[in-house]
């Protein structure tokens, strides 16, 4: 009997040891994967993965999940945040079908996630949506206000070739709207910058180049500005075609790969909100 009580006793101890070890892997902070995620999520169930929080929109399995990105993670931030389609852990998988409002910061208390100190996002000066991530890249939709906060962001890159649906007003919490070089550069794959200039949200960005290349969308003389020259040179050129002194992917203004009366087009009706 005392055996058993004993031995009881121990397994009780031992138990509470393996608990207590479990709960300090799920709350420590910098991990690369989501130590927190695992099979039996609910639907409003949070869990981080590197350096975001999401939130479980859709139980699709047991042990695969769509979640919204709804915060931004840890004590500290890097540099560099990937904005990314999904991912994998502990047996689980999840794709993330929205971003919400990456505008706030937030960490473990415990067993629980409460707000962050706020001037951790001041760290964050480049975002890249990443297409190679396996999981296709995010495919979702960024909602409302979803970037905000991030005074010292500097650069966006995207390597997705399609545009992600954006609300209107999905970036205005950024300073995008000058050519100044504090302001933010939105930067993408090459053939897509005239996709980013007329898609909806996208096309709010003053700062639009092609990976490696100094283009800026609609600078067609490339000054560094877009203005009413541009628009004439371009208007000259499908006059008389003549292209002395012009380099003619500049005139590509929807990056289609002829130069026509939709550049045109495209290049006033930018020009009208510019």
């Amino acid at each position: 009997m005392k055996k058993t009580l004993v031995k009881s006793i121990l397994l009780a101890i031992f138990g509470m040891m393996v608990v207590q070890n479990v709960n300090a892997q799920k709350i420590s902070a910098g991990e690369e994967v989501a130590t927190n995620i695992g099979p039996g999520l609910k639907v409003n169930d949070y869990f981080y993965y590197d350096n975001i929080l999401y939130q479980v929109a859709t139980v699709v399995a047991n042990d695969n999940y769509e979640a919204k990105a709804v915060s931004f993670y840890g004590e500290s931030l890097p540099a560099e945040i990937e904005i990314i389609g999904g991912g994998q852990a502990n047996n689980c998988t999840f794709t993330v079908t929205e971003i919400k409002a990456l505008n706030s910061v937030k960490k473990m208390s415990g067993t629980s996630y409460v707000e962050g100190d706020a001037s951790a996002l001041d760290a964050i000066t480049t975002l890249i949506f990443v297409k190679e991530d396996g999981f296709g890249g995010f495919a979702g939709t960024i909602g409302k206000e979803a970037f905000g906060n991030l005074d010292n962001l500097r650069y966006i890159y995207s390597e997705l070739t399609t545009p992600p649906t954006a609300a209107s007003d999905a970036f205005t919490n950024l300073n995008i709207d000058d050519y100044d070089e504090d302001y933010v550069q939105l930067i993408v794959p090459a053939g897509t910058i005239g996709k980013y200039g007329t898609a909806k949200g996208w096309e709010e960005f003053y700062q639009i180049r092609v990976k490696g290349n100094s283009q800026l969308f609609g600078d067609v003389n490339n000054d560094g500005d877009v203005d009413s020259q541009d628009l004439i040179i371009l208007r000259n050129y499908l006059k008389d075609e003549d292209d002395e002194g012009l380099n003619l992917d500049y005139l590509d203004i929807n990056s289609d790969g002829d130069i026509d009366g939709q550049d045109y087009i495209l290049l006033r009706n930018r020009q009208s909100w510019l």
